[in-house]
């Protein structure tokens, strides 16, 4: 795959030891690229975004994960309408999540579409954060105006340390400053590691279970409400009501048979035997995964199967 592209991207790099020499020798083969290894490894992934994040002077960014593939012609597209609206926040099109499998013939590629990705238009941020709640879809990887970023990482940190609350936390707070504007593209891919970081956390019914919840969700709301009410002109009562709902349908659309298997999992097996199971339901469950490719807008991804597949 090219590097050169008329994008700027900067790398944040918080690894060490054999891993880091062997980072800081690939960059080299990329001029173009920035890096900056001066990240802890003690820093959460948050607090490594926001550090970042200060350095990014460009009027737009894209986030992405090193087990991630962003297509470049999605990212212009995006920034293509977010420069004629700047009443839209974020932009982003059609994500898919892939893993590979040794067969008789080698690798094999299989592929889904994640994410409910749509347009969230409302003109009242409550309706918006309603909309996003009701079928969630994260906005963590969208093409995102920088200053909405920064702003949404600075509140995000300020309220709460916990991975699971970041997350939906900074997504809503996009949609508390702005629109989402959907465009049927093929965005980007991800590749779905059963002992991720992401697979392994515990979720919100795990802070149910422990009892620390209610504590996490009152900052959540309190932080999420007064943006509602800047933006709405309603009140205090009126907002954490609004919150509170959107919330409840949230927990019940995310109490899947593979989040009950992953909470009972990540608290009370160890990782072996936790990965062992999540390979046995992705066998046996059906998940409407693929291995042939449209045409189409997902042309792009058979450029990454076949990256994917003769990488060793």
């Amino acid at each position: 795959c090219s590097h050169r592209t008329a994008h700027k991207i900067f790398v944040a790099d918080s690894s060490w030891g054999a891993s880091k020499k062997k980072n800081i020798r690939i960059i080299k083969t990329f001029p173009d690229v920035n890096y900056d290894g001066n990240y802890s490894g003690t820093l959460s992934n948050l607090q490594k975004v926001a550090k970042a994040l200060k350095k990014v002077k460009t009027p737009y960014c894209v986030l992405g994960a090193d087990d991630d593939f962003t297509v470049l012609r999605a990212i212009s597209n995006a920034i293509e309408f977010l420069d004629k609206n700047p009443d839209y926040s974020a932009v982003q099109g059609d994500y898919v999540s892939f893993y590979t499998k040794e067969s008789s013939k080698g690798k094999d590629f299989f592929w889904k579409k994640i994410y409910s990705s749509r347009t969230i238009d409302d003109n009242k941020a409550s309706a918006r954060i309603k909309n996003l709640l009701s079928d969630y879809c994260p906005t963590f990887y969208s093409v995102q105006r920088t200053e909405i970023l920064k702003k949404s990482f600075d509140e995000t940190i300020k309220n709460t340390k916990d991975v699971d609350f970041a997350e939906i936390l900074q997504s809503t707070l996009c949609l508390a400053y702005g629109k989402l504007r959907y465009i049927p593209m093929f965005y980007g891919a991800r590749e779905s590691i059963l002992n991720s970081a992401g697979a392994k956390a515990r979720g919100f019914f795990g802070h149910i279970k422990d009892g620390t919840y209610e504590r996490k969700y009152a900052r959540f709301r309190e932080c999420l409400a007064r943006h509602i009410i800047r933006s709405d002109k309603i009140d205090k009562e009126n907002a954490e009501r609004i919150i509170n709902d959107s919330m409840s349908a949230y927990l019940m659309n995310n109490n899947t048979l593979l989040n009950r298997i992953r909470r009972i999992s990540n608290t009370a097996l160890p990782e072996s035997i936790t990965t062992n199971l999540l390979k046995v339901y992705r066998a046996v469950a059906p998940q409407n995964k693929h291995k042939t490719i449209p045409s189409g807008h997902y042309m792009d991804l058979k450029t990454i199967r076949d990256h994917v597949i003769s990488y060793k």
